[in-house]
This record gives structure tokens, sequence and C-alpha cells, in this order.
């Protein structure tokens, strides 16, 4: 038997307008016991930790 490759599934969306109107959803980062880690930190300064990744805050910093 020949090996046969897996199917990539395709979905087709239908939008009733354009989807630049469609709102974004607010997603909550800020998860009980969630933690991050970083093995270098921009200039040593804390104000660019990996905790800021999970902060809630979209500002870079």
């Amino acid at each position: 038997m020949a090996a046969q490759q897996e199917i990539d599934p395709l979905v087709k969306i239908e939008l009733d307008g354009p989807v630049q109107d469609i709102p974004p959803v607010k997603v909550s980062m800020k998860i009980p016991g969630l933690s991050a880690s970083a093995s270098n930190v921009y200039q040593d300064n804390p104000d660019y930790g990996a905790d800021k990744a999970f902060d809630d805050d979209a500002s870079p910093h």
C-alpha cells in the first residue's frame, strides 16, 4: 500500500458584511497560576520582563 498524505481541513466562512465591521473580542491573559520566564531581558530593564507578556497591557513595554 502506498502511504497517503494527511488531508488539510479547509473551512469556508461567509459573512453578512465586511470583516472590519466585527468588533474585536477582549481576551484577558490574567489566568491564575500563569507565569512566564525569560533567559534574557532587554537591557536588563524590568519594564521589559517576561511577566509583561501577560499583564493585559497592549502597549509595548
